[in-house]
């Protein structure tokens, strides 16, 4: 592995992460996880998960992978989460390796001032709902080493970053709506 760290998810968590969807309308579509210290490229391991889970769950409809990379600088904007979204169609026949096929995310201009507020009161929701420990971080005042902000600051400039591949302008009411209720849900 590239990171000294690796995580798995406990099933039973999925089961009950999935379940909690179930409840609220709505159904599993895939997975995400972060390579938090590399780029955001499947490792093998990553693919096998996926391989599992297509598996797993014989979702209808495409089953797809999202892997962030948050602390990743990339070359154009180094502040920026990078992203990668893929699916597994075949295994390499002489090692059984999962082949991973990226697919290209557009991101679609759907948020509006009439659904902003119940998205973000979902935010808090989701927030609110974590796990708190000693090795949580404090969004608004730890600082990301590799970007030299606060880890909401990056997600801030990420954010208006990702809202302008979307279609938005970079000063978009909508967008500085965000952004102060981002701020405000943090805090």
């Amino acid at each position: 592995a590239a990171a000294a760290t690796h995580c798995d998810m406990d099933p039973v968590s999925q089961a009950s992460a999935a379940e909690w969807l179930r409840s609220r309308g709505l159904d599993v579509c895939g997975w995400h996880h972060s390579h938090p210290r590399f780029p955001a490229a499947p490792s093998e391991q990553d693919l096998r998960t996926q391989t599992a889970l297509q598996r797993a769950l014989r979702w209808p409809l495409p089953f797809l992978a999202l892997i962030t990379s948050q602390h990743w600088p990339a070359r154009t904007v180094p502040s920026v989460s990078r992203l990668r979204c893929f699916r597994v169609e075949d295994t390499e026949e002489a090692t059984g390796t999962p082949i991973g096929y990226q697919l290209k995310v557009k991101l679609v201009p759907d948020l509006t001032t009439d659904n902003l507020p119940q998205f973000l009161r979902e935010l808090r929701g989701v927030l609110a709902d974590r796990d708190r420990s000693d090795f949580n971080v404090n969004v608004a005042a730890d600082v990301c080493p590799q970007a030299g902000l606060t880890y909401l600051e990056k997600c801030i400039l990420s954010i208006r970053h990702h809202m302008h591949s979307a279609g938005y302008e970079h000063d978009a009411p909508l967008v500085e709506l965000l952004v102060r209720g981002v701020r405000d849900v943090v805090r």
